[in-house]
Parts: structure tokens; C-alpha cells; sequence
């Protein structure tokens, strides 16, 4: 993994420091179909639980 794979998320949430963030649910209350990281000045959607997964990060 080159320096900026390693850097992408940090990159990205840097992007909208000081920025009005919400986690948004959508589908249903009791189970909801996604959860997201949303940008409101931005309406940009910064994480999508859809769509990406957290994995532990490996020593080198």
C-alpha cells in the first residue's frame, strides 16, 4: 500500500473539517438499509456504510 492509499480517509474527512456533519439513516428506523457520514455544508457523502467496510489496519 503506497503512502497515499494509506492517507485517503485521513484526506478525505480533512476535507470538511470545521463543517456541519451528520450521520444519516436511511430505510427503516428498526432497520435501516444505510447508515452514512454526510457533509451538510458540502451535501457531499463522506462514508457510506453501503458501501465501504472497516478492517483492521496491518504492521508492517
Amino acid at each position: 500500500m503506497n503512502d497515499d492509499e494509506k492517507n485517503l480517509l485521513w484526506d478525505i474527512l480533512w476535507k470538511h473539517r470545521n463543517h456541519k456533519l451528520e450521520v444519516a439513516r436511511y430505510g427503516g428506523n428498526a432497520a435501516p438499509e444505510d447508515v452514512c457520514l454526510e457533509c451538510l455544508d458540502c451535501n457531499e457523502v463522506i462514508l457510506d456504510a453501503e458501501l465501504y467496510t472497516i478492517c483492521p489496519q496491518e504492521t508492517e
